[in-house]
């Protein structure tokens, strides 16, 4: 089910703003056909929403009642709009949560999503490419939990020299 606050990762509404990793993630399913665990996406327009009247929260308590099982565990995501760019990562300094079940836990780990914003590393690194916490704008994905055989890290690009 989807509903204006929360939307399925496969058919995006293409007016929203997904942040750079939602939008890798729908490249990555779309163009190169590879199996990503089904993901939605809470878009960072729902974030300003919550910034400037916190009540909001119960909106979306009743839109994630409507969309996720409550017997899965998801793993909840920030997308920036400057993270995993071609000039800088934000490589884990924004929150993740994992094992998410429930409304009350999702809501919880979609505020700390938010929130990860205002941590100190963020502030710091961000400072490094002259971006004011207000140009932050986050997204959350929230994607049902796999359990990994194997995980890792993969390179397309050197980070350093760009080959």
């Amino acid at each position: 089910m989807e509903n204006k606050l929360i939307y399925a990762l496969d058919q995006p509404d293409t007016t929203i703003n997904l942040g750079n990793k939602a939008q890798n993630l729908l490249h990555l399913q779309k163009i190169r056909k590879i199996d990503v665990p089904k993901s939605w996406v809470i878009p960072w327009e729902i974030q300003r929403k919550y910034l400037s009247d916190p009540e909001f929260i119960e909106d979306m308590g009743a839109a994630l009642q409507a969309t996720f099982d409550p017997d899965k565990k998801y793993a909840v995501r920030s997308s920036s709009n400057i993270e995993d760019s071609g000039m800088m990562t934000f490589a884990g300094l924004f929150k993740t949560k994992l094992h998410v079940q429930g409304v009350v836990q999702l809501q919880a780990a979609i505020i700390e999503v938010w929130e990860s914003i205002n941590t100190d590393p963020v502030q710091k690194y961000a400072e490094l490419f002259s971006i004011s916490p207000d140009q932050i704008c986050m997204s959350v994905i929230i994607q049902e939990m796999v359990n990994p055989v194997y995980s890792g890290v993969l390179f397309s690009r050197n980070p350093m020299t760009g080959a």
